[in-house]
């Protein structure tokens, strides 16, 4: 029996190295996660998208007209800071606080939506969804066909009502159907005031 130390359990060296690694993805996964919620704390939020949505439109009577037309409007340029006076038009990103110039040549206007409502997705996030009538549903297809290709920040859509800058959704491909989904990782508050904003 010896009276010295005790030396390492045999193997225990070479368990050090993946414990290690372990940790350390689990710290990161953790920062990761914690920046993703930070970034998600403006009024609206950053880095949202279109996307198709599946459901089919809802039947019924469209809404009444919006008191001002809904803009649709590619993004031409992107810069950080406020808006300075400049030939085109220009607005403000609620989101990131940028400014935002827009392609107003190429846009798309509504005079009423069929909806605009929040809802859950089947992740339990929210999202707002809205439905075209079907005379306008076809712009809109058209339209989210030609922005998706272009590179970012081109490929984002500006949704505009009377000058105010709503949101600024990326779209990643062309959207038939008269049916689409605002996602992001919006809060209820968030995606109940958006599609409200949406109903003019």
């Amino acid at each position: 029996m010896s009276d010295g130390p005790a030396g390492p359990a045999p193997g225990g060296e070479r368990l050090a190295g993946p414990f290690l690694v372990t940790v350390a993805l689990v710290l990161l996964g953790s920062l990761l996660t914690f920046l993703a919620l930070r970034s998600a704390d403006g009024r609206h939020v950053a880095g949202a998208g279109f996307a198709a949505d599946a459901r089919p439109p809802a039947a019924g009577a469209a809404a009444g007209p919006l008191a001002h037309p809904l803009r649709f409007v590619p993004v031409q340029a992107q810069k950080r800071g406020a808006c300075a006076a400049a030939s085109g038009e220009t607005v403000r990103s609620p989101e990131t606080g940028d400014c935002l110039t827009l392609a107003a040549d190429a846009g798309f206007e509504v005079e009423r939506l069929r909806t605009a409502e929040a809802r859950l997705d089947a992740d339990g996030g929210w999202l707002v969804s809205i439905a075209f009538l079907p005379e306008d549903a076809v712009g809109f297809g058209e339209l989210t066909a030609r922005t998706a290709v272009r590179n970012p920040p081109g490929n984002q859509l500006a949704v505009v009502l009377d000058g105010r800058l709503l949101t600024s959704p990326a779209v990643t491909g062309r959207i038939d159907g008269g049916a689409v989904d605002i996602r992001g990782a919006f809060s209820r508050a968030e995606a109940h005031d958006l599609a409200e904003q949406l109903r003019g």
